[in-house]
Formats: C-alpha cells, structure tokens, sequence
C-alpha cells in the first residue's frame, strides 16, 4: 500500500510542474488555426520556433498554445511578437536533464 501511494504522489508532484503556455483571451482557441506542429529536442536543446517560419501571418495572432507533451519542468517563454502581432516567436529551454516535446498551435483573425 505504501508503494502505490509513493508512486501516486511522485506521479502526482511530477505532473503539477507540467508547464505549457496559454496566450488566448477568453480562455478558448478563436480564430483561424495557422499552425499546428509537434517539436521535439534531445537532452540539453533548446526549442526555438517562429510562426511563421519567415515573413508575416496575413491577420494578427488570436491565441497561442505551446502545449507540453512530455511533461517537463520548462517554460515556454514568447520572445518576440505575440498575441496582437503577426508573427511569434517561442523559446522553450529544457530543465536538468530533460527531453523536451511541445505542440505549438497558432491562430489568427
């Protein structure tokens, strides 16, 4: 019994620092979806995407989703453009030893 209960709080505390990002006002995806591309990086890489991968969307971004799939300790982090603009760029760096696997979702209006 105490080896179950082990395991579920060391699954439990493990998924609590599950981190993804949720850039969409009013919680909900709205718009029209541009994106949708899975990542993956090996030990010690770094994610680093542009949306688009060069030049710019026709209408301004409406919600941005950079969902983590591996269930790190990372955070994405928007470090040029964003909601409002048109284009975006997200950096996720990995945490210790960490293979890192996000979806990246982007709309726009």
């Amino acid at each position: 019994m105490k080896i179950v209960l082990l395991f579920f709080l060391c699954c439990t505390f493990h998924a609590a620092f599950s981190r993804s990002l949720e850039e969409c006002p009013g919680g909900a995806a709205s718009g029209t979806k541009q994106d949708d591309l899975v990542i993956k990086a090996n030990l010690f890489e770094t994610i680093k995407v542009r949306f688009p991968e060069s030049g710019d969307y026709d209408n301004n971004i409406t919600c941005i989703l950079a969902i983590d799939e591996s269930n790190s300790h990372s955070n994405p982090v928007i470090t040029q453009g964003g909601l409002g603009y048109s284009f975006v760029e997200i950096t996720v760096g990995p945490w210790l030893l960490e293979q890192l696997k996000y979806r990246f979702e982007i709309y726009t209006g």
